[in-house]
């Protein structure tokens, strides 16, 4: 990795990959912070940095977005404060992308107040609620999509061993020389050497010469003036969908996330086999996770029982989702054991030809010309960070129709449905409360208790203020209709029908304004909706910095009862009302919630 500094920008030179460029001069900051943010930005990116093209470019973006018209030109000017108002001018699906990257390169400035720093990368923000038009696994789908990438692997392996087979019996002489398996056997020896083939067109340098008995194998029956070489590298080392199958029946089987995944090195795996062959075989991986810090390594037993691999025409066992049996064709420990039978001769190659590597995904480039491009400049190279699998990953779940097999969706579903007695129940929580299949699930048990509840619990909200009659006939009832309509009754957030006598001690009303929401005597109307929304800003800007246990004490019941206000309105409707909410609406809302909170509080 290289990485060059010109003026304001950063020239990051990837292995194998085209040069890209890190622009610096639109970030609004004095020189010295400016030089000071390259710094960072270009040790993360450098050769032990752990930030590929697109995390570094989403990075610059964040600065530029953080320090726009935000008038810091030194480190000292950095402040808590300042950094808040900006994040939460953002919309609030991008808050959170935006704030994860920004803290990691703010824990880095030299110059910024401790206490401040400290309070900025100690911020918290809610992350975006997850897309619920988003595809929801099902598990025949899952299932099917083990079933596809075992058969996938379970195919290239055995082709790899026939290709390797070859390749040992031309090593021991088995062969006449200038026969057509003896030719076949020199080419394939000079790719597991040097992992390419010298032998060029003196016409054409990137022509490779094969040898006719060679190119007949390779398509037999078919033209062979001008054919690729390329089809005998799979011979020997898996395709890049095969690898791609590989990798995404481990994160579907083990529950692997894929940057742990393709960060695992063979001397982290590790095998016992039993002395007395009555149990199954058993590996103990460890895994790394660096971002964690300190807590970054845990390990993982796996264990394969005997298998055979019968004649290949054997129909695949059934794969359970749920459950792992020892010895099944689609346990974890098996497909780990094909995976590591199946990359064993890219490792080899890598070594022969002075690109040594230790990693347990090595596969093949979607064609001789990517060769140039890789760590290794050959067509065989380590998948050792995800900026390198995810092209092809995305290419295979198109070309399979897994298009919804990301490697994100497989760990969320492993977590839930297949293996959730593997964390804790905060964490169990945390990924049920996002899962879609799960939310089904629940959805008429809430009903029902919303249902028997909703009467007694929540204003009512009128979506059309010309039509309170018929959407509030409690107004007409009680014989307040035009008051209501001539804001006579008005509180900061809706209209109480009887200030008098609050519906739960039958006395005058005492509390807040934030309780109306929840209150049978308030009546929500469109008018209400600008102080509504300054409301729930306000909310979201003290949830941002308030830790969870005082949040959740003090204001998560107001701001769910706000959100369901706005909800019932559409998202025009709310647009509107947020760009004629004015200072005096949101200075009022502050100053009520700060010094005029509730008398039992």
């Amino acid at each position: 990795m290289k990485v060059e500094s010109e003026g304001g920008v950063l020239i990051v030179s990837p292995p194998g990959e085209e040069p890209y460029e890190l622009d610096f001069s639109g970030v609004d900051v004095g020189d010295d912070l400016r030089r000071s943010l390259m710094e960072i930005v270009k040790a993360r990116v450098g050769p032990t940095g752990m930030w590929g093209k697109l995390t570094a470019q989403g990075g610059l973006w964040s600065l530029r977005t953080l320090f726009e018209g935000l008038g810091v030109t030194r480190a000292g000017e950095i402040t808590h404060g300042k950094y808040l108002e900006r994040l939460m001018s953002l919309p609030q699906g991008t808050r959170y992308t935006h704030h994860m990257r920004l803290r990691k390169v703010v824990q880095e400035i030299r110059g910024v107040d401790p206490e401040e720093k400290s309070r900025i990368i100690n911020h918290r923000v809610p992350r975006p609620a997850q897309d619920s038009s988003r595809h929801v696994i099902t598990e025949q789908e899952f299932v099917d999509l083990r079933r596809l990438c075992f058969e996938s692997v379970q195919s290239a392996l055995r082709r790899v061993k026939a290709g390797w087979a070859v390749l040992d019996s031309y090593r021991n002489g088995e062969y006449a020389e200038g026969t057509a398996d003896w030719e076949y056997g020199t080419v394939l020896d000079e790719i597991a050497r040097t992992g390419t083939l010298a032998t060029r067109d003196p016409s054409n340098p990137g022509r490779i010469l094969l040898p006719v008995s060679v190119r007949q194998r390779l398509y037999p029956g078919q033209s062979i003036a001008r054919v690729s070489a390329f089809p005998l590298w799979s011979h020997l080392y898996p395709t890049s969908d095969e690898t791609c199958a590989a990798v995404t029946g481990l994160i579907a089987t083990c529950g692997w996330n894929a940057t742990t995944l393709l960060r695992l090195h063979m001397t982290n795996i590790t095998r016992v086999d039993p002395q007395d062959g009555t149990q199954a075989a058993e590996f103990h991986v460890l895994l790394d996770k660096p971002r964690l810090g300190p807590v970054s390594q845990w390990g993982e037993n796996l264990h394969d029982g005997d298998w055979d691999e019968g004649d290949g025409d054997d129909a695949p066992e059934p794969i359970d989702a749920r459950f792992e049996v020892r010895g099944d064709k689609h346990s974890k420990g098996r497909l780990l054991t094909m995976v590591i039978e199946l990359t064993e001769g890219g490792r080899q190659t890598l070594a022969a030809a002075g690109r040594p590597c230790d990693n347990l995904i090595v596969g093949l480039t979607d064609g001789l010309h990517r060769g140039s491009r890789t760590t290794t400049r050959l067509p065989i190279h380590p998948w050792a960070a995800y900026d390198v699998a995810y092209s092809p990953m995305a290419s295979w779940r198109r070309s399979t129709g897994h298009v919804w097999a990301t490697p994100r969706a497989l760990r969320h579903y492993f977590v839930v449905h297949v293996h959730p007695e593997g964390h804790v129940a905060s964490m169990n929580m945390e990924y049920s409360l996002t899962d879609p299949t799960m939310k089904q699930l629940v959805q008429p048990s809430i009903a029902k208790v919303l249902e028997s509840e909703f009467d007694g619990m929540v204003a009512t909200v009128v979506t059309d203020d010309a039509d309170i009659a018929s959407q509030a006939p409690q107004v007409v009832a009680r014989g307040v209709l035009e008051d209501v309509e001539a804001g006579q009754l008005d509180t900061l957030g809706s209209s109480c029908l009887d200030h008098d006598h609050n519906p739960e001690t039958h006395a005058p009303c005492r509390v807040s304004f934030l309780d109306c929401f929840a209150c049978k005597n308030a009546v929500v109307l469109k008018r209400h909706l600008p102080r509504n929304i300054a409301i729930y800003e306000r909310l979201e800007f003290l949830r941002s910095y308030t830790p969870d246990a005082g949040w959740n004490r003090v204001y998560a019941i107001y701001h769910a009862r706000v959100s369901s206000v706005l909800e019932r309105y559409s998202q025009d409707d709310v647009e509107q009302a947020r760009e004629v909410v004015t200072d005096d609406d949101r200075d009022l809302v502050a100053r009520l919630i700060k010094d005029r909170w509730n008398d039992d509080e």
